[in-house]
């Protein structure tokens, strides 16, 4: 059912093409997002640890 949608005959295809393309846009937008909140969470985390091992060195 999903594959029809790319393999079906559409007399709008510019609309079709378009809405794909606003589709894919969100998709990327939010995996982008879940990679920089992801990033922030575990870089705070190295950032602690990095300061502990500093502070720790003689």
């Amino acid at each position: 059912m999903f594959l029809e949608h790319f393999f079906k005959k559409n007399k709008s295809k510019k609309w079709s093409l378009g809405a794909t393309a606003v589709e894919y846009t969100l998709i990327a937008s939010l995996i982008t997002t879940m990679l920089v909140v992801g990033y922030r969470k575990v870089g705070s985390g190295y950032t602690r640890i990095y300061n502990n091992i500093a502070k720790s060195l003689p």
